[in-house]
């Protein structure tokens, strides 16, 4: 059983969705692909253990998912998967924890060494309380707790306007161009987007325009020739174009199923 939503009005600005997945595990290994969001996942299941930059380790209970800029290898330990996740824009994570430490490349923290912030313990607190529950109800929790940690601050918006900008253009940008609209030097678009971000704005943009192709009746279109599609696919999937339409992981499948 796979549930994915929208969050309620006031916060669809902010979270892009909440999922929920509760699965027998068919095969020990999975994919995650990087979408450009920030993800927080309480494992409410079996254990099971991540792969980056070839280093296996235990994955934490609860975990948050910073930038990825290359695909996560997962393998299970067991044979259930139960999963709540939250998955955030990058410039509402920002907002919502006032830190952007956390959003370095290829870093996932656990949550319970963050619960110094009022919202993360007040959120592993909830995944505790759903440890043990047969059907998830925590969504409307969450959401509650999030209402109270909206705010406005111009760093945000601004921050929140490049994210947009690359959107808008389904990842194809010129940083020259986007350096230009937002009053900025080349350099310093760059180092600021990484600081907050922990990519480049062309590492992003090339995350997005590959989402974007996956949507696409069309996705050969967003890229210069077949040979550099097949490329994107395989470094953002592990998986040749023709692969992805019969893949057996449940992340991937359901990430895939989402976007399209």
């Amino acid at each position: 059983m796979i549930k994915q939503r929208k969050p309620i009005e006031p916060l669809m600005a902010y979270i892009d969705e909440l999922w929920y997945i509760d699965e027998a595990v068919t095969v020990m290994s999975d994919i995650i692909m990087p979408t450009g969001q920030i993800h927080i996942v309480f494992n409410l299941g079996d254990s099971y253990k991540l792969v980056v930059d070839e280093h296996e380790f235990s994955a934490p209970d609860y975990a948050l998912f910073g930038q990825f800029k290359n695909p996560i290898e997962v393998r299970y330990d067991g044979h259930h998967i139960r999963q709540l996740g939250i998955a955030f824009r990058p410039s509402a994570f920002l907002m919502f924890f006032g830190t952007s430490h956390s959003l370095c490349l290829n870093t996932i923290v656990d949550c319970n060494s963050l619960t110094d912030h009022s919202l993360m313990s007040a959120l592993v607190e909830i995944a505790k309380k759903i440890h043990n529950e047969k059907e998830i109800n925590g969504f409307d929790s969450i959401e509650s707790l999030f209402l109270n940690y909206v705010c406005k601050d111009t760093k945000i918006k601004l921050l929140d306007s490049m994210i947009t900008f690359i959107e808008k253009r389904k990842g194809n940008i010129d940083i020259r161009d986007m350096a230009k609209t937002f009053g900025y030097s080349i350099s310093s678009i760059e180092r600021l987007f990484k600081k907050y971000f922990g990519l480049t704005p062309k590492a992003y943009s090339d995350i997005i325009r590959f989402k974007q192709s996956i949507i696409s009746e069309d996705p050969k279109s967003f890229f210069y020739d077949q040979s550099h599609f097949i490329k994107s696919c395989k470094k953002y999937t592990l998986k040749s174009p023709k692969e992805l339409g019969s893949v057996s992981e449940i992340t991937l499948k359901y990430m895939l199923k989402e976007l399209s």
